[in-house]
């Protein structure tokens, strides 16, 4: 296991006061709130959130799938599949679902993981679990970035690459501040710091 640590490029502010879940589209970054109940899409140029809708629930890990998004709802138990207006297409009954849920899409399936380090393998064609694991532990935002899945903790504040193959932990990034969130741009990091209030993009330096 490699031990690294990490050096902010730049960051955005949050934009609202309990930041739970963060996802990138190819072009801007949405951002679910659980004291707003709101969800922003946030333009990275600017670093503003240039339009938000309400969501009635309690909005918490929120991903991609390349053409639409997926909130969970802790307050309803259940992962929502939305437009980028905020409409419901489908929705997923889950019982797993609690303030500290995160999701992630990869490979045609939803992934959602939840704070004691249990992830769940979903197909949305079914909306059925297909398989489960247990990887790490104070999961705090889940994210693939075409290669491993990675995770962040608040405990040891830590960004962690894990080996599905092994289910361990393979490269761990030592990161300042509360990490929330999680999401991968095609090139860096960006990370919700809970308690600076700040999305923080992150490059790797590996230690001497």
């Amino acid at each position: 296991m490699i031990d690294v640590h990490w050096v902010e490029l730049e960051s955005i502010p949050a934009p609202g006061p309990e930041p739970r879940g963060i996802a990138w589209d190819g072009t801007v970054f949405w951002v679910s709130d659980e004291a707003n109940k709101k969800i922003y899409r946030i333009n990275p140029e600017n670093k503003k959130s240039s339009y938000s809708f309400k969501y009635d629930g309690i909005p918490a890990g929120i991903t991609w799938d390349g053409n639409y998004l997926w909130l969970a709802d802790a307050k309803n138990k259940k992962i929502d599949k939305l437009n980028r207006k905020g409409k419901i297409l489908n929705s997923i009954k889950f019982d797993r679902i609690e303030n500290y849920t995160h999701l992630a899409f990869y490979g045609d399936f939803l992934w959602h993981a939840d704070y004691s380090g249990t992830w769940c393998k979903i197909n949305p064609s079914t909306n059925k679990v297909e398989s489960s694991y247990t990887w790490g532990h104070h999961v705090c935002g889940i994210v693939h970035d075409e290669s491993e899945f990675w995770y962040v903790e608040d405990s040891t504040p830590a960004l962690h690459q894990i080996s599905q193959l092994l289910g361990m932990n393979k490269i761990n990034y030592k990161i300042a501040g509360i990490p929330k969130a999680v999401t991968w741009d095609g090139s860096s990091f960006w990370i919700v710091d809970g308690n600076e209030k700040l999305i923080k993009k992150l490059k790797p330096q590996k230690s001497e």
